[in-house]
């Protein structure tokens, strides 16, 4: 069983949406979390399958993250009410003899793990879940850097993603350097699945966690759902990797991020390094996505005045528009 979260953007229920690490939902621990202003409750049953519902018992309204898993039900705090795995009330204490009404039931979301994530929708999915074809690719391990939680939007934060100027200024002596701020000529291309940016070009310091000296690299660019895109870096060299950045609203102006990298095979301590070399950039972006005002981000091209270099971010602005999306945006 679906239903539509209340008071929510009807566009942002048919999307996809991480709400935690698989590693971290452990068999029979209940864990409260938020999706765009509604409360969850996750939880894995004994059969390894990860199940996301509504975190509100429809007997009187508690949080049933509060209570408890046992014999892979659900036991509301208040009542005792126990739920199946099917979301149905399987036991009510107060009347042991009788079977609960079918109405009797929790509101569970679709679950799907992928990319180390457990993703849900709010709603009916408009789409399957996204792909991204690195993380599958033989020879390739994954890391994962978050939850990071940010004071701001979705939007804002993908699109910093998006953004070459900013390397020598908020990453200085490892993405970029000052006098190396020239930002070349690249390739935008626009579909209805999402924006590429090609051939996007930049001198660094230190490319990878792994470089030992500088190099120009080049990156391509690939919005794959309004709050997701990735990155690929450094083609043709043993240090490549790829960078999925999913962010997940908590509301409008409140977001979870995590970044999935993925890099050649390694050892852990080489595979850290990779990690790290991505969680110090996020820390470093972290502070000034959260100063930008306002917080939404504008979608009137008018409304922020705008540079050649920021084609990519301009694009992603007129997909979003396209779509008519309005969670974490402004319009006008």
């Amino acid at each position: 069983m679906t239903a539509n979260a209340l008071d929510v953007d009807p566009r942002i229920t048919g999307e996809w949406f991480a709400v935690i690490a698989s590693a971290s939902l452990k068999t029979g621990e209940p864990i409260a979390t938020t999706l765009a202003g509604e409360p969850l409750v996750l939880w894995r049953s004994a059969d390894g399958v990860a199940h996301v519902w509504r975190d509100r018992c429809p007997h009187r309204g508690a949080r049933l993250s509060l209570g408890r898993i046992a014999g892979d039900r659900v036991h509301c705090p208040y009542h005792g009410w126990q739920f199946a795995a099917d979301a149905s009330c399987a036991h009510w204490p107060a009347h042991p003899a009788e079977a609960p009404p079918a109405v009797a039931r929790a509101v569970a979301y679709p679950a799907q793990e992928a990319y180390g994530l457990v993703w849900t929708c709010l709603g009916e999915p408009a789409r399957a879940l996204l792909e991204f074809a690195p993380y599958h690719q033989p020879g390739r391990r994954a890391g994962i850097d978050g939850p990071h939680d940010f004071n701001a939007c979705g939007p804002r934060i993908i699109e910093n993603f998006l953004d070459l100027a900013h390397f020598p200024f908020v990453h200085p002596g490892v993405l970029g350097e000052v006098p190396h701020t020239s930002v070349p000529d690249y390739e935008v291309i626009t579909t209805s699945a999402g924006v590429e940016g090609h051939r996007c070009r930049f001198w660094q310091p230190k490319p990878s966690g792994l470089a030992t000296g500088g190099a120009e690299v080049e990156y391509t660019y690939r919005v794959l759902h309004p709050f997701v895109a990735s990155l690929g870096k450094l083609p043709d060299r043993p240090d490549a990797f790829d960078v999925l950045m999913v962010t997940s609203p908590l509301d409008e102006t409140h977001t979870r991020v995590w970044k999935i990298n993925v890099f050649a095979d390694c050892d852990d301590a080489q595979a850290e390094r990779f990690v790290g070399f991505s969680r110090a950039a996020m820390l470093q972006d972290k502070p000034i996505v959260e100063s930008q005002w306002p917080k939404p981000l504008p979608l009137d091209p008018r409304a922020e005045v705008h540079q050649r270099a920021d084609r990519l971010a301009a694009a992603y602005r007129r997909w979003l528009r396209e779509r008519g999306w309005s969670y974490g945006v402004t319009t006008a």
